[in-house]
């Protein structure tokens, strides 16, 4: 039998935000067609390092206090000015525009220290 390794827990969970089909037609609707070659399935998700929270209840709170600032967030990722982002940002178009995920127990196979950019 192979040795199991041991690896440290970073006190972290990590959120997924996932782009949906109105995010796509928005950028579109914006001159940017990158999105129409790959299914929205294949697109890569963005990853936020967020609290280790101890139930869904608890991510749900977190969430529903943080969705403006990630929905900000993520369009501020892309090539659309800000005055032509949706007005308002909201939490319920923000759950339409991006499916979130939560994942914890996040274990660190690296030997160097985590870093910042």
């Amino acid at each position: 039998m192979p040795t199991v390794p041991t690896y440290p827990v970073v006190n972290r969970a990590i959120l997924l935000l996932r782009p949906q089909g109105p995010y796509f037609a928005w950028l579109q609707s914006h001159g940017h067609d990158e999105s129409t070659d790959m299914d929205t399935a294949e697109w890569e998700p963005s990853v936020y390092l967020v609290p280790d929270m101890d139930s869904p209840l608890e991510e749900e709170n977190w969430l529903r206090k943080q969705a403006l600032a990630l929905f900000a967030h993520e369009l501020a990722q892309t090539p659309v000015p800000e005055n032509h982002w949706p007005a308002p940002l909201t939490e319920a178009l923000f759950h339409e525009w991006f499916k979130t995920e939560f994942v914890s127990g996040v274990f660190d196979m690296m030997k160097e220290p985590l870093g910042r950019g």
